[in-house]
């Protein structure tokens, strides 16, 4: 693989990972796998041939190393974290009615280091009740909380789960709701 042709990969790359970035915060990982995707299937990096008919198409080890290298730099210059990014994804899925065990499930997912998840457990759990509490009033049409054992009720209460609340947390906030 040509020296010029690595330039120009890295360029290309580090160009769609800025315009990726642009939109939305990303993992390294995240961003590693649409990069990989992006330049490694179609792009350049599939079709560039040297002149020299004994050198090779680039093979996909030295394109991810490549990337390794552009995404390294990018960490250098403070355009991608992977700790922006977990704030970010907090704060977006908490504003959209997400419990803790919903959002560190999530995380997980993304393969989010345990720095990472604890920024979850970070938050203060009145900040989770009042969120819950928000919840379940925009949920309730009526503005009464349903009678306990009704089907109202146990329907409520799926949702709430479902949303990544703990059922201590229902219980605190059927308490205060109820009141």
């Amino acid at each position: 693989m040509s020296l010029e042709y690595e330039q120009h990969f890295r360029v290309n790359a580090r160009r769609r990972a800025m315009d990726l970035l642009a939109r939305r915060e990303h993992t390294r990982q995240e961003l590693f796998l649409k990069l990989r995707t992006r330049l490694c299937a179609d792009g350049p990096a599939a079709s560039a041939q040297s002149d020299n008919d004994n050198e090779s198409l680039i093979t996909l080890t030295n394109a991810e190393s490549l990337l390794d290298q552009v995404l390294d730099k990018l960490e250098a210059d403070g355009l991608l974290s992977d700790a922006r990014f977990v704030e970010s994804f907090l704060n977006s899925r908490k504003h959209k009615g997400y419990g803790p065990l919903y959002i560190r499930h999530q995380l997980r997912i993304k393969n989010v280091d345990d720095e990472g998840l604890a920024a979850v457990s970070d938050v203060e759990e009145a900040q989770w009740l009042d969120a819950l509490q928000t919840l379940i009033k925009k949920r309730l049409s009526a503005g009464e909380f349903p009678q306990r054992g009704s089907k109202d009720y146990l329907k409520l209460q799926r949702f709430v789960l479902s949303r990544g609340y703990s059922v201590a947390q229902w219980g605190e906030v059927e308490r205060r709701v109820s009141q």
